[in-house]
């Protein structure tokens, strides 16, 4: 189950995999960098594919990092919008896979509560 302390739990591996760990935060810091594209606009990406994929943690920590690049409410809940079309319910192809619509708007209320 989804807890935010769980992500505590990273420490530890970055004492267990030293050294896979630093290069993991290294791509993960280089990849929304800012560069052609503007830090705020990579979160937002980062948010709709986070719903997407319906990772709790991933949703959490973009949609933070959004706000804190200088999204705004309605930017995000627009980058969900996006997002919702591509989501495992919505597609045909994916029906072995389907998910509940509800847990869509159960991630999008992640979204919203995260700070």
């Amino acid at each position: 189950m989804y807890h935010k302390e769980n992500l505590t739990k990273l420490k530890k591996l970055d004492a267990l995999a030293p050294e896979v760990m630093k290069a993991l935060w290294a791509f993960d810091k280089a990849a929304v960098a800012d560069g052609a594209i503007p830090v705020k606009y990579k979160e937002l990406i980062a948010v709709a594919v986070a719903l997407t994929t319906q990772c709790p943690y991933c949703i959490a920590i973009h949609s933070s990092n959004a706000r804190k690049a200088g999204a705004t409410e309605t930017e995000i809940a627009e980058a969900a919008m996006v997002a919702r079309p591509c989501a495992p319910e919505q597609q045909s192809h994916t029906r072995r896979t389907r998910f509940p619509t509800d847990y869509f708007f159960l991630n999008l209320q992640r979204v919203r509560d995260w700070d």
